[in-house]
């Protein structure tokens, strides 16, 4: 197929070369590579996106899929100071969720088989997203505080909607479901959460910031299984991501509230602020469960540690 369809060829081209770049970080000619591969990759999507039809619909489908892949893959490569939030990502995901139904929509009557089982698995992460109507632990009391600061019913089903998402991706690694279906879950995220959620994490919404953490959060728990997870010499992408969340809300402001230190998997995952939300007591005594630290317990006040500031994401072993 890749032989027949331009935009799938280069896009196959610019995933390879981001996979190779694991292993040759160094290696500039191979950068320059990558990046003349994905511009070309993204040009000739352009084209047949504007064109769309039997016959080019599956190759459209793939290449949006390995494009999404490749920026996924690649956003450990800019600079995370200021906590530059990775808005390329989510906006090339929304618009592969949109050119992905657009396709299918084109070959409805006649889809080929092969075709059709790739879009009903995206289909299933869709219909599992309408189907929850309650959060659980702890993704309902970051949904009940961020509602108290958000007087927008358009921006509370936003978060609403993500939290579901992440919820669901958590619930199936807690059920055991294969890595292939856990990684179509963590790549499909910006092709289903809202555009407006998107909109908000480019307007650096602090409660925009902490959703994104706990995406990160959930991802961090399988990031051994997908090498698009890890960086050079094994950095963890996820990880990577969520320190410099918690760096970026330290710094912003000193008044910000501590949200929650919680456990999920083996390890602790994610301490995230978010400012004028402020958790009862009793919700943050319930979350509280210490992992492995990076350094010494030291004094609390309030059930919230005294150095906030240098709790770290222990790597897991």
């Amino acid at each position: 197929m890749c032989l027949e369809h331009e935009n799938l060829m280069y896009a196959q081209f610019a995933l390879s070369a981001t996979n190779i770049l694991r292993t040759h970080p160094d290696d500039e000619d191979l950068y320059s590579a990558r990046q003349n591969y994905f511009v070309l990759a993204l040009r000739e999507q352009r084209k047949a996106c504007a064109h769309i039809h039997s016959q080019n619909a599956e190759a459209v489908c793939l290449t949006s899929m390995v494009i999404l892949h490749t920026s996924f893959a690649m956003i450990h490569e800019r600079p995370l100071g200021n906590y530059n939030p990775p808005i390329e990502w989510l906006r090339m995901g929304r618009g592969a969720g949109a050119v992905m139904w657009k396709a299918s929509a084109a070959v409805a009557p006649e889809m080929p088989a092969s075709f059709k089982v790739f879009m009903e698995s995206y289909q299933q992460v869709l219909s599992e997203q309408e189907l929850r109507v309650t959060l659980s632990h702890p993704f309902d009391t970051v949904y009940a505080a961020i509602g108290k600061q958000t007087a927008s019913d358009v921006l509370t089903d936003a978060y609403w909607r993500t939290l579901v998402y992440i919820n669901n991706m958590q619930s199936a690694i807690d059920s055991g479901d294969s890595v292939h279906v856990l990684g179509r879950r963590l790549q499909a995220f910006p092709m289903v959460v809202p555009t407006k959620f998107i909109d908000q994490v480019e307007l650096r919404d602090p409660c925009a910031f902490l959703v994104l953490a706990y995406y990160f959060a959930v991802a961090a728990q399988v990031d051994k299984e997908f090498w698009w997870l890890r960086g050079p010499k094994g950095d963890r992408t996820a990880a990577n991501e969520l320190r410099a969340l918690n760096s970026h809300a330290m710094a912003v402001d000193e008044s910000w509230d501590l949200i929650l230190l919680y456990k999920m998997s083996d390890s602790v995952l994610v301490t995230m602020v978010v400012h004028g939300v402020l958790m009862a007591k009793k919700v943050i005594a319930e979350q509280w469960k210490f992992g492995r630290w990076t350094g010494t317990q030291r004094d609390c006040r309030d059930g919230v540690p005294s150095n906030v500031g240098d709790i770290l994401l222990a790597p897991s072993n």
